[in-house]
């Protein structure tokens, strides 16, 4: 049996957030603002380090942010300092992390009409079907049969990247399968087969 903790779990979801935000900004011209909102902060910690560090994004002198109170490190920025960079003459591309209840000041100086608002919309549902096209084609069936049911149909998309990353990490067998459902908020079952989930809500 495998964990997904809290931090294997936002690493994750950095990692998928970093792969569509690489592909978006590489396509922006220079002097473009961008403002990420809606997103855990340590997930935000993580994809801002990983923007920073990117070779081909530094060759497009992307700069990416989260901002806050009061600097702590260098992927920080304070809201004043903020508004300096975007009011340069020339730049690249700024990226602006904002963490959820952040109330800087001169806030209207960084609302969605100087900074284009990141749409998160679509990016984990896409992220959900690059885990399961990992899987062999027999390991697609059995996450299919799974999530083609009804309780599993409704769990948040979060609860479903938990469960495709305890497959991921532990294998995907029938029993694996049983195992980890309580990821899915149904009962865990280590005998799992094929025709039991015909039967599950």
């Amino acid at each position: 049996m495998v964990t997904i903790t809290q931090e294997i779990f936002f690493e994750e979801i950095a990692q998928a957030v970093f792969n569509d935000l690489k592909t978006k900004l590489l396509n922006k011209q220079p002097n473009h603002c961008l403002r990420v909102d809606y997103l855990p902060t340590a997930v935000m910690t993580y994809t801002c380090e990983k923007l920073n560090l990117d070779k081909e994004l530094k060759a497009k002198d992307v700069e990416a942010y989260v901002l806050t109170d009061k600097k702590a490190n260098a992927f920080e920025l304070e809201s004043g300092r903020l508004i300096e960079l975007r009011n340069r003459l020339s730049f690249g591309v700024l990226v602006v992390f904002i963490p959820q209840g952040f109330r800087g000041a001169a806030e209207d100086s960084y609302d969605i009409h100087t900074f284009e608002a990141y749409d998160l919309a679509g990016v984990l549902n896409e992220h959900k079907k690059e885990l399961i096209n990992g899987f062999t084609e027999e390991q697609q069936e059995i996450v299919k049969a799974i999530f083609d049911t009804s309780i599993a149909r409704k769990q948040r998309i979060e609860n479903q990247l938990r469960y495709l990353l305890a497959l991921k990490k532990d294998g995907c067998t029938w029993e694996t399968a049983g195992a980890y459902l309580h990821h899915l908020n149904l009962i865990p079952d280590l005998k799992l087969k094929e025709e039991d989930v015909q039967g599950m809500c």
